[in-house]
């Protein structure tokens, strides 16, 4: 007998986004920024359009990015997805629970959205927003859903991770009836169209998710789980961390990769990418973990706790790509690091650049945008994080941050949604990689790849790896710590001299000098970079 997800969670939210002294609750009614504002700003407006609202009780729960969609949420249970690259025009709306009970944000993957509210799990086509399949539940939930391509992911009270089959993916239908455009700003009021009902088609014992694994994390766990390729990332508030394989046994149950208790408190939500968990401590700490192995890959000293999400962003442009991060810590500003080595690029307090910097909002090659606590947007030059600008966006109280592209989003609770951009980039910069297969095989494949050179220069292994980088594109990390714990120096600065090779494999010749620092590299199937640490004794 299959055993069906019947441990999941109505939700009982009970976290900060209802404290009636929270910020993105207020409601404002702010007017589109004007042109002369904006163009001080070299700022313009791709669009602007009003999410509806049930009134001044009404306002945004969430508001999320995605493959050039906008995915708003709003306190009444309306999903709203609107085309961010064709004018914010509506793609469809849907109310698929009841109305005003407790939200988590949705997740989502590339067929689906997935909402629920105080009874149950609600899964929406993401082409057109009708609903496929509903599943009571029983136990409230901890934290927001996450979801893969095949399995959806529900932390509850009972300390439990559930990881649950998702149903198979809708089939392609006839178009739906075209939603109006949203109401152009300033115009006042926007028609919603029909809403799929609920109960439509539906039969809940047929379709519903099948439990894949039930796992006992031990403590609660509060934030959404991160995933990898292989591997569920679950960072616990007392600054615990764990990860479980994707794959649980033919029991249902599964078994930890890696458990970590910490001796401090987590300070904020972990940012990610697909391979990497970035954790901030309340003792002033910034991690980078490995999620598939639990290895810390390097660790920044802010000075003091990060009080925000970490955001990742490949600032892409022309075809390069540099791996930001961006941390801002409390009341000593915004840095932006290297996210592959932890350096920081501009540092937190290094000169005061950006003391009054609370939170990210977006980047291009040129500025990053950030919100300080007094409502201002400011404008920082990239390269060294001063700021450059500021302008008064306080009526616009509902934060959004976007690592997705170069856009600029301002919302308020009234349902306006503006978007904007600098005046240099008219088309916007997408900032969506390739997925991690298709890097980890690009990489393969330049390994593979027969490479000759005259050999014979002398350097430290650091400026190999900037030399391989530079030259063939491969990235190339020396794990410090892997050396440490063994007692040996890191190699960064020890001499070798590169070999001599005539149509050799690239990563022959690679293994050649590593073997010189005594070192050797790994590349796992499931990552686009080299790991250099310490040589297996032989």
């Amino acid at each position: 007998m299959n055993k069906i997800l019947a441990a999941a969670g109505v939700l009982l939210w009970t976290g900060a986004a209802l404290a009636s002294n929270d910020p993105t609750r207020i409601w404002s009614n702010p007017a589109v920024p004007s042109r002369e504002a904006l163009d001080r700003l070299n700022l313009d407006i791709a669009w602007a359009v009003y999410v509806p609202m049930d009134g001044k009780r009404d306002g945004f729960a969430s508001i999320q990015l995605d493959h050039n969609q906008v995915i708003a949420q709003t306190r009444s249970g309306l999903i709203a997805v609107l085309d961010a690259a064709n004018g914010g025009r509506t793609l469809w709306r849907s109310r698929p629970g009841r109305a005003y009970e407790a939200v988590l944000p949705p997740a989502i993957n590339s067929w689906g959205v997935y909402v629920n509210d105080s009874g149950g799990v609600y899964g929406l086509d993401r082409a057109t927003g009708q609903l496929q399949w509903r599943y009571e539940l029983r136990v409230a939930l901890s934290a927001p859903l996450s979801v893969d391509e095949q399995q959806i992911y529900i932390e509850n009270v009972e300390a439990r991770l559930i990881a649950a089959r998702l149903p198979a993916p809708p089939k392609p239908a006839a178009p739906p009836p075209t939603a109006n455009p949203g109401t152009p700003a300033g115009t006042g009021t926007d028609q919603t169209p029909a809403l799929p009902s609920p109960g439509a088609t539906l039969s809940i014992e047929d379709v519903r998710p099948l439990i894949a694994f039930d796992y006992d994390t031990g403590k609660r766990v509060e934030t959404k789980a991160v995933l990898s390729k292989a591997a569920v990332f679950l960072a616990i508030p007392d600054g615990s961390y764990l990860a479980v394989p994707k794959k649980g046994d033919e029991h249902l149950d599964n078994k930890s990769l890696y458990d970590y208790s910490g001796d401090s408190r987590f300070s904020a939500p972990p940012g990610h990418t697909d391979t990497m968990a970035y954790l901030s401590t309340s003792d002033s700490h910034l991690y980078a973990v490995v999620i598939d192995s639990g290895e810390i890959q390097w660790r920044y000293f802010p000075g003091r706790p990060i009080m925000s999400r970490p955001v990742a962003v490949d600032v892409t442009e022309g075809g390069k790509a540099d791996k930001d991060l961006y941390i801002t810590a409390l009341e000593k500003g915004m840095a932006r690091l290297d996210r592959q080595t932890g350096l920081p690029i501009w540092k937190i307090g290094h000169g005061d650049n950006n003391p009054e910097a609370d939170r990210f909002m977006a980047v291009n090659p040129k500025f990053v945008y950030a919100a300080d606590d007094r409502g201002n947007m400011l404008i920082l030059d990239r390269k060294n994080g001063a700021v450059l600008s500021r302008y008064d966006v306080r009526d616009y109280v509902f934060p959004i941050s976007n690592a997705e592209s170069d856009r600029i989003y301002l919302a308020a609770n009234n349902g306006l949604i503006v978007c904007l951009h600098d005046k240099a980039y008219p088309q916007a910069l997408s900032y969506r990689v390739k997925s991690l297969e298709e890097r980890a095989k690009e990489l393969a494949d330049k390994l593979a790849r027969p490479i000759s050179d005259a050999g014979g220069e002398m350097m430290t292994l650091a400026e190999y790896v900037d030399k391989i980088k530079k030259t063939y594109g491969v990235e190339m990390f020396i794990s410090d710590p892997a050396f440490t714990e063994l007692m040996l120096p890191p190699p960064e600065k020890q001499m070798i001299q590169t070999p001599k090779a005539d149509s050799q494999p690239l990563g022959d010749v690679i293994k050649s000098v590593l073997d010189q620092a005594k070192a050797e590299y790994i590349q796992r199937e499931d990552e686009d970079t080299l790991i250099i640490k310490p040589a297996k004794m032989k």
